[in-house]
């Protein structure tokens, strides 16, 4: 999900300042590459699952689900907990001085976790399943809103770790196995919820 916001004066006109005058930059920036899911990514509707699914570079030997792994529902959902267990145990500063941090760092792959989860259920689950689950159709409402803000949540926390340098990554990515880098995903929907809230 992407999106482009034009933001213009009452009369359709270009965006100028209080005053009439022009903004600084008008020039339009060139938007980030888009994400492009494939897959174990696009049976399971998520991001940057791949690399944990069943034989991937960074699948987990643990077992996340009781069963047999046999359907596609179930191996998303291992994959993505292997990739939350993976990412909150690496991911973390070493004896961080600021609690704060930690926590920020420990929620931004639970989050992930909870937004590939509700993606697989919308990809994997029948519609007229999921809005009998609830009543007016609240698991969509639900599904929908963990996506939207948590997503919020995650730009959130990024903004707070970058500028401290405690922002962690597994470094470079390898090019069979890219890891597919969910912000640019993130900020966008963190922009369309900010605008949905106003």
């Amino acid at each position: 999900m992407s999106g482009k916001i034009f933001i213009k004066n009452a009369d359709g006109s270009d965006v100028t300042r209080a005053d009439g005058s022009a903004l600084a930059s008008p020039t339009e920036l060139p938007l980030y590459s888009a994400t492009v899911a494939s897959g174990v990514d696009l049976t399971c509707g998520t991001f940057g699952v791949e690399p944990y699914s069943g034989g991937g570079v960074r699948a987990c030997n643990e077992r996340f689900l009781c069963g047999a792994l046999d359907t596609s529902f179930e191996r998303c959902m291992q994959a993505i907990d292997c990739m939350m267990n993976r990412e909150m145990t690496t991911l973390t500063s070493p004896d961080s001085a600021s609690k704060v941090a930690t926590f920020m760092q420990q929620m931004i792959p639970h989050h992930e976790n909870a937004i590939n989860a509700a993606r697989i259920v919308l990809k994997q689950v029948p519609m007229a399943d999921i809005n009998a689950a609830m009543e007016d159709g609240g698991l969509t409402d639900i599904l929908y809103g963990i996506i939207n803000t948590q997503s919020y949540q995650i730009h959130k926390f990024r903004n707070y770790l970058k500028p401290l340098n405690l922002l962690l990554s597994f470094g470079e990515a390898s090019s069979a196995h890219p890891r597919v880098d969910m912000r640019a995903y993130i900020n966008i929907v963190a922009v369309a919820t900010a605008a949905m809230m106003i």
